[in-house]
């Protein structure tokens, strides 16, 4: 079993503004990226 205060991505705040449209991707690049790194949210 883990914890549910696992710890958050790296850049998990920007994907938040990216998913709510406050902030775009400049280019497909930027976008692999964002991506890039372990799922930490998968269960």
């Amino acid at each position: 079993m883990t914890s549910t205060d696992a710890e958050k991505p790296a850049n998990y705040e920007r994907i938040i503004r990216i998913n709510r449209g406050v902030e775009t991707l400049a280019d497909p690049v930027d976008a692999i990226d964002v991506e890039t790194g372990r799922n930490n949210c998968a269960v």
